[in-house]
């Protein structure tokens, strides 16, 4: 049978001409949908065999590969949550259908308010993505024209002491002890929260970041100047592993209210 129904969803049921089964859910309740779905699948594997098409592989097909090619990269938790946000508009579509025009409709429809620099992130995901559907999978042949907004140049600008000492002012004590560790160590707010005591050297004066939390996966060893110095020596004996506490617990975020206001 070359449709049939499980429970409320219809299922796809086909043989191609080279003796292979195909059977995959039409997620659809819908008979008459589920049949044009399988028409046209059933059409796109007689192509494939009798003429030699390349096989039409869906943005689920290229977002799965991405992801697990990727998996070593330090922002691969911000490619998949953009992923995922981006599939439901792009579901079961086919990589050579996925135009500049759709792209476009569903980026601004749905990051229409936010920064252009967070609507580019997109672009340049999708970029990449069908870029190596092109180059490396062979799954498509060309890639289409995609327009990033423009962004500021460089850095905007530093914050002054003054408002330095105004932000931590304003902060409650556990994320004001955060926050002066960053300031006196360089390092991205996203390394410290869950900073543990065996990354830290106070002999030496020295701390290390795994290679893992770190873009450029390399280990790196930062030194601790007396600032730094002094807030460890503040956190000894709160918490056993933890630098960093509140109530007892590891912190694992630090953008919220307290800090949103503080900002």
């Amino acid at each position: 049978m070359a449709i049939r129904k499980r429970g409320t969803t219809w299922w796809i049921d086909i043989t191609t001409p080279g003796g292979h089964r195909v059977r995959q859910s039409a997620e659809t309740t819908d008979r008459k949908a589920a049949q044009e779905l399988h028409d046209r699948l059933k059409n796109d594997l007689w192509r494939q065999v009798k003429l030699g098409d390349k096989p039409k592989h869906t943005w689920e097909d290229a977002a799965l590969r991405w992801l697990n090619e990727q998996a070593h990269k330090a922002s691969i938790r911000d490619d998949a949550k953009k992923i995922e946000l981006l599939t439901p508009f792009f579901r079961r579509l086919p990589l050579t259908e996925l135009t500049w025009d759709r792209m476009q409709s569903v980026v601004e429809g749905q990051e229409g308010d936010k920064a252009p620099a967070t609507r580019n992130r997109y672009y340049q995901l999708l970029r990449s993505i069908l870029r190596r559907a092109m180059r490396e999978w062979n799954w498509i042949d060309t890639v289409p024209t995609i327009r990033l907004h423009r962004e500021p140049e460089g850095r905007v600008r530093y914050l002054t002491p003054r408002e330095i000492d105004t932000l931590l002012r304003n902060l409650p004590e556990h994320l004001r002890v955060l926050t002066r560790f960053t300031f006196a160590t360089g390092l991205r707010r996203a390394n410290v929260p869950e900073l543990k005591w065996s990354q830290i050297d106070m002999p030496r004066q020295m701390m290390t970041v795994a290679a893992r939390d770190i873009k450029s996966r390399k280990t790196l060893g930062i030194p601790l100047n007396a600032t730094a110095m002094e807030i460890l020596g503040a956190q000894i004996g709160k918490h056993a592993e933890y630098v960093f506490v509140y109530k007892g617990q590891p912190l694992n975020a630090t953008v919220n209210t307290a800090w949103r206001n503080a900002l």
